[in-house]
């Protein structure tokens, strides 16, 4: 994030628990949260279709995330330590 552009990663099925195998996956938000001054900020990201990610997710094995600075949890400092936490749901498949 120190850079100019968006934080892009690709989130890959392989990535989730062991558990999840065989069974689809529904994203259902993307939080983003910080420690920051003996504080921890917490932001839900917008601006996603959960159900396009859903879908990516469960047929391709994979989908791209991008998210754009905010100036509270996702900020341009190299020393910021921010973590994204991908909130889920199983169904068999």
């Amino acid at each position: 994030m120190t850079g100019n552009a968006n934080f892009a990663a690709a989130v890959k099925r392989e990535y989730f628990p062991y558990f999840t195998q065989g069974k689809k996956i529904t994203i259902n938000a993307i939080q983003l949260h910080a420690i920051k001054d003996d504080e921890l900020p917490s932001i839900t990201a917008s601006g996603h279709d959960l159900q396009e990610l859903t879908t990516a997710l469960n047929d391709a094995g994979a989908f791209q995330l991008s998210l754009a600075p905010d100036p509270d949890v996702l900020v341009r400092e190299q020393q910021a330590h921010v973590f994204i936490l991908i909130k889920y749901s199983l169904e068999s498949a």
